[in-house]
């Protein structure tokens, strides 16, 4: 079992914010669990931040610049989109042809809206990239 596994099976959801590991739900769980959840990331803080960084975020292999034909704006927000899912633990996941972001349970408001805001401005590019659709119109990229 990794690390992150071990810290969310004591019910904490955890995530990087650029290099901190950030422990959230201590308040809902019993004072042992949290004080335990607490010394594993601390005692492992390294390996968890390893772990987190290599979590997939359903935007993984992305290009480093945009294929030929793309959309620059609707590029760079699907980027963006890739660097929030990295710093905070969410995942975009595709279900029935519709591009969709997982947040945690208790995500802020604000992040929430930034993220969708973010899927909705690079929706085509992305749909397009993680190879669900076939060829995305150009009028949808923009």
């Amino acid at each position: 079992m990794s690390v992150v596994q071990m810290v969310r099976a004591l019910g904490v959801e955890v995530a990087l914010s650029g290099d901190k590991v950030k422990l959230r739900g201590l308040d809902r769980l019993p004072h042992d669990t949290a004080i335990r959840a607490i010394e594993t990331a601390k005692k492992h803080r390294d390996q968890l931040v390893r772990e987190l960084a290599d979590e997939e975020t359903g935007l993984d292999d992305w290009p480093p610049s945009p294929p030929e034909g793309v959309d620059f704006p609707s590029y760079e927000a699907a980027g963006s989109l890739l660097d929030l899912c990295r710093r905070h633990g969410l995942k975009v996941v595709v279900t029935d042809g519709t591009a969709k972001v997982i947040y945690p349970v208790n995500a802020p408001p604000a992040l929430v809206a930034y993220g969708n805001q973010l899927l909705d401005e690079g929706r085509g590019v992305i749909l397009n990239m993680m190879n669900m659709v076939g060829e995305v119109p150009t009028e949808a990229m923009q």
